[in-house]
């Protein structure tokens, strides 16, 4: 079986929920995510499908 691959942007709780989520699925996807402030749930789902955590050094309210 070939396993899909997904990436999340996004810390808050909806992406939060949408990777516990995808993560239930039978097709059992690796799960990375785009962050800017690290969501432990979302470290551990990431961690448990063999995904990546990148954290991002852009600045969410734009530039300065």
């Amino acid at each position: 079986m070939i396993r899909s691959k997904v990436l999340i942007v996004g810390d808050g709780a909806r992406e939060h929920a949408l990777a516990a989520r995808l993560s239930l699925s039978v097709h059992e996807p690796r799960i990375s995510a785009l962050v800017v402030h690290e969501n432990p749930g979302i470290r551990r789902i990431v961690e448990r499908s063999g995904g990546e955590l990148v954290k991002s050094g852009l600045d969410p309210r734009g530039p300065g």
